[in-house]
């Protein structure tokens, strides 16, 4: 009676089975405990008399805890079963809704950057990016500001995946709102720190260097937040770095920055880079590095500045073939005097 009831009692209460049937375990067993004194040691039992029953009893009980036993576990079984099947149907959508999520962010950070490189008079311009995941944290931009200026800017935020290109968004949106015909680029770089500061965690910042391209007198103004020094490389092959001149946006409260200049001739070009590019690593665990950078932009000076991007991302694809990429790497070049475009802005 005891078996039988363990099984009946979880089907009527399935979400108390489990207890019951210890219980029922429990009882079978300081049944067949007192059944046993009842059978004299080390003597023949004639199954006569009351014997008989006591033994048919005792065997009854235990048959039917068997099968209750094998009942009970079928159905934690097939109950097992059906929740595993439920919850690979749930990560299953639950993924494919995550996957949907990453590919719209992609889409929607990709329309952020620049669908073409720009067109000023006398100058060749070209950036390219390359995320490490669907979604990254690297930024760069051309800003129109008037006929003869351009603003250039690139960025790195803290992080990767969708909490930094949320960020990055966020800069690109301040920073479209500051850049205007009468604006000052060290007081821009403190609004936009401010900004950054109030709006974002404590542990997230941007290096960000942010220059401004006067095409008739080829002054590059530059403000530098933290962000790699980009590099110069002179028509004669002389190198000089742009640096940093304050903290990354949104790391210290009120910061202050000054801005520096300096004048391209014909034949210069300026490489301006993240770190994901000189800290990217090969099998053998060595790192790109800035020299490598600079000697592949030195040996190579005379492509377009379009197809020298293409030389340096290829030339660093190649060295960390076998590993996998650990950031986003971005770019941006400019040189004087490579293809002249007639006009202004088109």
């Amino acid at each position: 009676m005891v078996g039988l009831l363990g099984p009946l009692y979880a089907l009527l209460f399935p979400k108390k089975r489990r207890a019951f049937y210890l219980f029922c375990l429990y009882a079978a067993s300081i049944l067949g405990l007192t059944l046993f004194p009842l059978f004299p040691r080390n003597s023949t039992v004639e199954l006569t008399g009351p014997y008989t029953f006591v033994f048919w009893s005792g065997f009854l009980v235990l048959v039917a805890f068997i099968f209750g036993a094998m009942y009970f576990f079928v159905i934690q079984r097939d109950r097992a079963y059906r929740l595993l099947g439920l919850e690979k149907d749930k990560s299953e959508k639950l993924l494919r809704r995550i996957e949907n999520d990453l590919e719209q962010a992609a889409r929607i950070q990709k329309n952020l950057l620049p669908k073409e490189n720009p067109r000023l008079e006398g100058y060749d311009i070209s950036g390219l990016n390359v995320p490490c995941y669907e979604v990254g944290g690297d930024y760069y931009d051309f800003v129109p500001i008037d006929a003869d200026r351009l603003g250039i800017v690139i960025a790195d935020v803290s992080g990767k995946g969708i909490n930094a290109s949320l960020l990055m968004a966020s800069l690109r949106a301040a920073l479209l709102t500051e850049v205007h015909p009468r604006y000052e680029i060290t007081q821009m770089a403190a609004r936009l720190n401010d900004f950054l500061f109030k709006s974002s965690g404590l542990s997230s910042f941007i290096t960000f260097f942010y220059s401004e391209l006067d095409r008739r007198s080829g002054e590059l103004r530059y403000v530098n937040a933290g962000h790699n020094p980009p590099f110069v490389l002179s028509a004669r092959g002389q190198l000089s770095a742009l640096g940093s001149s304050g903290f990354p946006l949104g790391m210290f409260a009120q910061a202050t920055y000054e801005s520096g200049a300096v004048r391209l001739g014909p034949g210069d070009l300026v490489v301006l880079f993240t770190d994901g590019i000189p800290e990217g690593r090969n099998a053998q665990g060595e790192d790109f590095s800035e020299e490598r950078l600079k000697s592949l932009v030195l040996n190579h000076r005379d492509l377009s500045a379009a197809q020298l991007s293409q030389k340096i991302i290829g030339d660093f694809q190649s060295f960390a073939t076998g590993t996998e990429p650990c950031d986003d790497i971005t770019l941006v070049i400019i040189k004087r005097g490579g293809v002249h475009l007639l006009g202004a802005w088109e």
